[in-house]
């Protein structure tokens, strides 16, 4: 019974060091956006979000970083799979296996 609770206190212990500060930060970095927080905060606008939405430049750089992400998966999807083939036998045994 101790160690089910232990594996509980672990697991809050990892969400309130992980996964909460990024909800916060995230929900943060939202209502900055909406205009509801804030230092310079005038109330609820979607101003900010019109002027980037129809900014071309916006979308060439979205573009150009879902362009950069699919050609690393690509890579590391050939690298991986070139390794593979070349040595199935050192997944199961060996260092590598270790490292998996």
């Amino acid at each position: 019974m101790q160690q089910r609770w232990a594996a509980y206190g672990g697991r809050s212990l990892f969400v309130l060091l992980s996964a909460v500060p990024i909800v916060a930060g995230v929900s943060y970095a939202l209502l900055y956006s909406l205009g509801l927080t804030g230092v310079m905060a005038e109330g609820f606008t979607l101003a900010h979000w019109q002027e980037i939405l129809g900014d071309a430049a916006f979308w060439r750089t979205l573009g150009f970083s879902l362009y950069v992400a699919a050609v690393s998966i690509l890579i590391a999807l050939g690298l991986s799979l070139a390794l593979v083939l070349r040595s199935p036998q050192a997944f199961t045994k060996g260092e590598l296996s270790f490292l998996i």
